[in-house]
């Protein structure tokens, strides 16, 4: 039975054949992609057409076709149109949020906001299009698909009723204020926008915004609080619906806005601008800075030991061999100097200037030293660590003693992954799982002159820690 089809714009296809007339969704896919693909699972699940009374309809797919290339799959006819975040009007974002919160309610499956995967019918209902089949559509579409339907809307470490809040926080401040609230750039950098970067202030960005709506949007998109949930939302749509968001301004009080816009723009752009350049060359800076230290370091280091007593003074030797690898977790470089003679431990040393001084430069370009220890990394489960992050440090210390001026140490030390380790790729910035090695130093200690007791040789033997499966 022959199918007809015709575009109607926006994504939406008309087909019809001798037993009806049909919607359909252009995927934006090629065929090729769905030769693997299992249709008749995606075609199983129904998606929700849904008011806001929390009334629900089932909708399946009847069927899936080829057009120009690119599959379409449709089903029963509904007349509306695909939701576009750019064109949204007041009475429809109410809609939305009202929507969000009974897909919460009833626990009605999503995979994040996703643009395409939502239909606002002319009679005022929305349609929630199948979640796997979305999602499936969502993973193949190019980035400029993705940076437009689903990237700014979606907080990536908060999901169910709080990521359906910031959702709506985000499409409510486009749609009053014109712009979205983050900078569209690339998956990395968007993320790491909204988990870092403070938004201009909708009361701000939004001339005469009422309380309640700023005071819950501004909430929802500060990733350094709980966000507030749906139900909290819930109850400022309803003010929304018998007020108008926003208040009239008069003169005086519109330029005064404009310039507190004005100067907070040009805060934020200067504050982006910093961050990538530091992105850019950070490699390049964090080597001339710790050249710079290592350098300050060795001709200032030994001046200043030789006019004050060693922090090991009074020590058991046990208490030096603890005190030195201890001071490896917390990067005390002090203290590890004071721990040893003359070369005794110098790579040590150098490893723990090196991890010290990156993560100081880090904190003073970023606001975050990108540091996560290694032990709390393993009480984590030692997963995959997020990017740009950098894991170090001791775990399993085990020191045991051998004859009063000798010991056993054993212990795993992990550092960051290299580019041919196990690696997941999230564009310009790599996450990389970290090296481990087991090891078992065997410690030698002497009394000095002065009294105190000094690391004198470490003898160490590693092997590597296979890489996880």
């Amino acid at each position: 039975m022959a199918l007809t089809t015709q575009y109607i714009g926006d994504g939406l296809v008309k087909l019809s054949d001798e037993k009806g007339v049909y919607t359909g969704i252009a995927s934006g896919l090629p065929s090729k992609i769905f030769r693997s693909v299992d249709l008749g699972a995606l075609q199983s699940e129904s998606g929700w057409i849904i008011d806001r009374e929390g009334r629900m309809e089932s909708w399946k797919i009847s069927g899936v076709t080829e057009k120009d290339n690119q599959m379409v799959f449709y089903g029963p006819e509904l007349s509306g149109k695909i939701l576009n975040p750019e064109d949204l009007r007041e009475e429809e974002l109410i809609l939305i949020g009202k929507v969000f919160h009974l897909v919460q309610e009833k626990n009605i499956p999503i995979q994040g906001f996703f643009s395409r995967a939502w239909f606002l019918t002319d009679d005022t209902r929305i349609l929630v299009f199948p979640a796997a089949l979305m999602d499936f559509i969502r993973k193949g579409a190019n980035e400029e698909t993705k940076l437009k339907c689903y990237l700014p809307y979606n907080h990536p470490d908060k999901h169910g009723n709080k990521g359906l809040a910031f959702t709506l926080a985000v499409l409510v401040y486009r749609n009053l204020s014109g712009v979205l609230p983050f900078d569209q750039i690339n998956e990395v950098e968007i993320f790491e926008e909204i988990r870092t970067q403070p938004v201009i202030p909708s009361e701000i960005r939004i001339p005469g915004l009422k309380e309640p709506l700023a005071d819950i949007i501004n909430r929802s998109l500060d990733s350094k609080q709980d966000l507030p949930g749906m139900n909290e939302w819930d109850r400022v749509l309803d003010f929304w619906e018998k007020e108008s968001p926003c208040e009239p301004l008069n003169t005086e009080q519109k330029e005064a806005q404009q310039k507190k816009l004005e100067e907070m723009t040009a805060r934020r752009e200067s504050r982006m601008s910093l961050r990538i350049f530091w992105r850019k060359k950070r490699t390049i800076v964090i080597a001339a800075v710790a050249a710079a230290v290592c350098l300050v370091a060795a001709v200032y280091t030994p001046v200043k030991k030789a006019f004050e007593p060693p922090l090991t003074m009074g020590m058991t030797p046990m208490e030096v061999v603890d005190a030195y690898y201890g001071s490896i977790q917390t990067m005390d470089q002090e203290m590890m100097t004071d721990c040893i003679h003359k070369d005794a431990g110098k790579n040590d040393i150098k490893e723990v200037m090196n991890f010290f001084v990156t993560s100081r430069v880090r904190q003073g370009y970023e606001g975050n030293d990108g540091l996560l220890s290694a032990e709390e990394w393993t009480a984590e489960g030692r997963p995959m660590p997020e990017p740009g992050i950098t894991v170090f440090g001791l775990t399993g210390l085990i020191i045991n003693p051998v004859l009063d001026d000798q010991f056993l140490v054993t212990y795993e030390k992990w550092y960051p992954g290299t580019p041919d380790e196990e690696e997941e790729d999230f564009g310009e910035i790599k996450a990389y799982y970290p090296r481990g090695f087991r090891i078992r130093d065997n410690v030698t200690l002497e009394q000095q002159k002065k009294g105190n007791w000094l690391i004198t040789r470490i003898d160490r033997f590693s092997e590597d820690i296979p890489r996880r499966p």
